[in-house]
């Protein structure tokens, strides 16, 4: 789904000069964002979207970040993350499967699965989905339910009753992993806390141990988007509740940094350690659980973009560029510098010895976005990023047809100069 493009009059203010801090405002409130969202999208960590929005009024320093957020404003295809459904749409269905479902709360089937069971599929209390669903007043789910809604859609649309018939046993088995039943709970919240469970040696992973597998050592992979977790990466996960390893092995199967392991579980950057310093403790959040264990039994739900690669887009900037007005005099060269980056960086990238430079996260959105321009409008969206290109380079002091960088040597910062002590005091020799 594309989202609505933005206005006319933002949209030729900003290819007129380069983007500011308060552009990346302006596409929060517009996209209606939250902060951890804005940070995915950008690919930026929280320090430096601090930096950018306290001087607001400043061009951004990263021109790839200027580049990407000119992109994302004016052409609406370049938006990659995912539109979460409302809980009424997904309750609609729901309804529907509900009906034909054998399953229920109470001990016979006197009614079937209605809104207070809606709630506790989702791992919340009794009354939550009535507060989404509320016509005068509708509270909004939290990120981590957004996302669980996403996929329970996706679940139903796919298996339906038996989809329903199967999320409602691993409800089950969650409630009784917290010695609780299903069919008498209120709340998920209102619980003592869960003891530590007493996991086989097979399965169980310390701490230590966890901290002992690198992230950059799990699969490579080039984008978000990582290779399906078979059920045999997680034997065990059928028969017990989720923990916190387990969260664990997904940002390292995924290979994700910790903004995208944010974005995937819709927590917080101060969430994280909680789950990643215990990890043989029962996950808090039930809404987690169950959106861990289906993104494992279900990978065609997956919600996270799939960034295409240097070599992907190449070709195809390759072939645009040689029909645009007017022609790049080095087009291989140029490659770099439409990105944000050097001349240099095509040839790291497409280095065949040795290990290749790295895509940075805000490189891989730029990556796709630049896709999706040329697939999308050809030469004339091939002429304005050239075009944007220039106003970028021109409001820091560069002719970007001649330039090899967008760093000026000139302006680095000199080297901090160490100050050199008094000499040691010579001893005189004794006769």
């Amino acid at each position: 789904m594309t989202p609505p493009p933005f206005p006319e009059s933002i949209r030729d203010e900003l290819n007129s000069r380069p983007a500011c801090g308060n552009d990346i405002l302006l596409l929060q409130q517009w996209r209606n964002l939250t902060e951890q969202d804005l940070r995915f999208l950008l690919g930026i960590s929280i320090q430096k979207m601090l930096a950018y929005t306290r001087n607001s009024a400043e061009p951004v320093s990263d021109p790839g970040l200027g580049m990407l957020l000119w992109a994302l404003i004016n052409f609406p295809e370049t938006h990659f993350m995912t539109i979460f459904p409302e809980p009424g749409e997904v309750y609609q269905l729901y309804s529907t499967m509900a009906e034909q479902s054998t399953k229920t709360l109470a001990a016979k089937r006197s009614n079937a699965l209605g809104r207070v069971a809606f709630g506790l599929l989702l791992g919340r209390d009794m009354n939550s989905a009535t507060r989404w669903l509320s016509e005068t007043n509708p509270r909004p789910p939290t990120a981590t339910v957004r996302r669980l809604l996403y996929v329970f859609l996706n679940f139903l649309q796919r298996y339906g009753v038996q989809g329903l018939d199967a999320w409602f046993e691993r409800t089950q088995l969650e409630a009784r992993e917290r010695q609780l039943n299903l069919s008498n709970i209120t709340s998920w919240t209102t619980r003592a806390k869960p003891r530590r469970s007493q996991i086989s040696g097979r399965h169980s992973r310390s701490a230590q141990a966890l901290r002992a597998l690198h992230i950059s050592d799990t699969k490579k992979r080039p984008g978000v988007t990582p290779p399906v977790l078979s059920e045999t990466s997680l034997p065990d996960l059928k028969n017990r509740g989720v923990r916190g390893r387990d969260l664990v092995l997904l940002r390292q199967w995924y290979g994700l940094n910790l903004t995208e392991t944010c974005y995937l579980f819709g927590i917080s950057t101060q969430k994280w350690p909680d789950y990643q310093n215990n990890p043989d403790e029962l996950v808090d959040d039930v809404g987690l659980s169950l959106l861990v264990w289906a993104l494992t039994r279900f990978p065609e739900a997956q919600y996270l973009p799939v960034f295409p690669t240097p070599t992907d887009v190449y070709p195809l900037y390759e072939q645009v560029a040689k029909h645009s007005t007017p022609r790049l005099t080095a087009p291989a060269m140029t490659f770099g510098l439409l990105l944000g980056r050097s001349r240099a960086l095509r040839h790291r990238w497409f280095k065949q010895v040795g290990n290749p430079a790295r895509v940075a996260p805000t490189e891989l959105r730029l990556l796709y976005a630049l896709r999706a321009v040329l697939q999308t409008h050809g030469v004339v969206g091939f002429n304005a990023w050239i075009h944007h290109a220039r106003v970028e380079a021109e409001s820091r002091g560069f002719d970007f047809d001649s330039m090899r960088t967008w760093t000026d040597p000139k302006k680095q910062p000199e080297p901090i100069k160490t100050r050199r002590g008094r000499p040691p005091r010579q001893t005189p020799a004794v006769d």
